[in-house]
């Protein structure tokens, strides 16, 4: 039988820059406030995604005049 107290150990899903459900308006709309020169790492994605990922978070940061 399941124990309904245990922790949930399904593995993490940690999907590539807007393949996931961040809501990266809001998220770089606040980082800008709290921390204007903080460097946006892109990871856990393969290198082929890479561009597609690049592309994505520079027409976010874009679009929120960051």
């Amino acid at each position: 039988a399941l124990d309904k107290d245990a922790p949930d150990l399904r593995p993490i899903e940690l999907p590539a820059a807007g393949l996931g459900e961040l809501d990266y308006d809001y998220y770089v709309q606040r980082l800008s406030e709290k921390s204007p020169n903080v460097p946006l790492i892109i990871e856990h994605l393969d290198e082929s995604d890479v561009p597609r990922a690049k592309r994505f978070i520079d027409e976010v940061l874009k679009r929120n005049g960051v």
